[in-house]
């Protein structure tokens, strides 16, 4: 059984809330995007956004240094955002969403 299996929240809708919730904040260069991939642990989904250009065309002109770590909690679909150098364990323990892998090169 994966994490995923005991979700009360799909991958879907949790990408659907922190769209809905930061995309109206984006003042950064490019154009908002949520990545359709991401990973996951027990509690939780890590959400992957930032801009179009860098996440998918690889424009290192468009990355946003110290960009936040985005966890939205499977049971309430409370979005948080978290310094990524401060989780960075608990990201590299989670799993990738099953059917919602980072693309291969």
């Amino acid at each position: 059984m994966t994490p995923s299996d005991k979700a009360q929240l799909t991958f879907e809708d949790a990408r659907k809330a922190v769209r809905a919730l930061r995309e109206p904040l984006w003042n950064a260069p490019g154009t908002y995007m949520v990545a359709d991939y991401g990973w996951e642990d027990e509690t939780s989904y890590l959400v992957v956004e930032g801009a179009r250009e860098y996440l998918e065309d690889n424009n290192d002109k468009f990355v946003i240094m110290d960009a936040p770590a985005i966890f939205v909690d499977k049971a309430t679909g409370l979005v948080l955002e978290a310094d990524f150098l401060m989780v960075m364990d608990r990201v590299h323990a989670m799993t990738p969403v099953p059917g919602h892998e980072y693309p291969a090169d």
